[in-house]
């Protein structure tokens, strides 16, 4: 999903590249998953980059909004799994 996170942003698509990257860091966070060592500052500097674009605020905004996607579609799931 990063992958795809750093072509919107590439494609100019600010906005939906902050989207995907909190998606992303959604689910990384949930997996337990760790970046490679030697891509964080790829990482870091893609999101900086990505901020000073669009200005924190919407950032901050964009990047919730993916997140919340995740968390919404995981507690449709885990709803589904416990039979609510």
């Amino acid at each position: 999903m990063e992958c795809l996170a750093e072509l919107a942003a590439t494609a100019e698509s600010h906005r939906e590249a902050a989207r995907l990257f909190g998606a992303a860091g959604t689910l990384r966070k949930r997996m337990g998953e760790v970046r490679f060592r030697n891509l964080r500052l790829h990482y870091a500097q893609l999101l900086d980059e990505l901020r000073n674009t669009v200005g924190s605020n919407d950032f901050e905004a964009a990047w919730a909004d993916g997140a919340g996607t995740v968390d919404r579609r995981g507690d449709r799931v885990h709803a589904t799994r416990s039979g609510a």
